[in-house]
């Protein structure tokens, strides 16, 4: 009883059920994303005002989920240069995981942040978003295995 008392932090089990009201600022955001799926609204915007109305008030609010933000921000052209541009480095840099004992070691530790990366980036916006520390030690995690894959690491 105690233990998820203190997990859910007085949070009702309805607002959990709802991922902290992240389900309702979702279907918004798809809403919004289907008014300009091909060109989005500009980096970091998910409406044409910048403003989502959930949660009792108007505000600027990120998708809570990177690949819906980015979607909604840049479209479906954004988001395909997205995909191209993170898919070749890791794809090279995972191509190179045997090499050597000490690439094999950096390559497992890489494998573990995207893991981590791709279940954190579901519930916030991740690194696409302002300067935060989330945002520089992924590109640094990223630069190893651009350097990894290129054989300079």
């Amino acid at each position: 009883g105690s233990t998820a008392q203190y997990l859910s932090r007085g949070e009702s089990a309805e607002t959990l059920q709802t991922l902290t009201g992240r389900t309702e600022l979702w279907q918004v955001v798809w809403e919004s994303m289907l008014q300009s799926p091909v060109v989005g609204y500009g980096y970091h915007v998910t409406t044409a005002d910048g403003i989502l109305d959930v949660w009792g008030r108007p505000a600027f609010r990120t998708a809570h989920n990177l690949p819906l933000h980015i979607v909604a921000s840049t479209g479906l052209v954004g988001a395909g240069l997205f995909v191209f541009g993170l898919a070749r480095p890791i794809r090279r840099a995972a191509a190179t995981l045997g090499r050597n004992a000490e690439r094999r070691r950096l390559g497992q530790l890489l494998v573990i942040v995207g893991g981590w990366f791709v279940g954190w980036c579901l519930l916030s916006e991740s690194f696409m978003g302002p300067l935060q520390p989330e945002s520089v030690f992924f590109f640094a995690s990223l630069g190893l295995a651009v350097g990894q894959a290129s054989g300079r690491s």
